[in-house]
């Protein structure tokens, strides 16, 4: 998943995109190290490091232990999305209804609630049931 972008003020852009193509990419294959995720998103060794520091030291992701693999040199870490320090809160509103949901990062749900509304009354009273 390779972004390309054209001016300056989206190199802003294109890195937001790779930080979230990071974090869709463990969502999906956690524990993949910093190399698989190179090569499995079609960037760089060096911007997957650099945008996965980022990501640590903001709490989307957290390291585990380095892997045993036989092979020589540096022994892969395992990145996963961090399912405990971030929350994500959705809210959907419908006619006479509404549901807030609680969840982790990888779709866990941890709590979700409901509450019917009358429609007949105005948004003041409403808001106070």
């Amino acid at each position: 998943m390779l972004m390309r972008v054209e001016s300056g003020s989206g190199q802003a852009q294109l890195k937001r995109g790779n930080r979230m193509a990071i974090i869709r990419q463990l969502r999906v294959n956690p524990g993949q190290s910093r190399v698989e995720l190179a090569n499995a998103l079609g960037l760089t060794k060096s911007t997957v490091s650099a945008l996965v520091r980022e990501l640590l030291d903001e709490g989307w992701l957290l390291e585990r232990e380095v892997l045993i693999t036989g092979d020589i040199g540096r022994r892969p870490t395992p990145l996963f999305v961090d399912p405990t320090r971030l929350l994500l809160l959705g809210t959907q509103v419908g006619i006479g209804h509404v549901r807030v949901v609680l969840t982790s990062l990888t779709g866990e749900v941890l709590h979700a609630q409901s509450a019917a509304y009358d429609t007949s009354l105005d948004v003041e009273a409403c808001i106070g049931e």
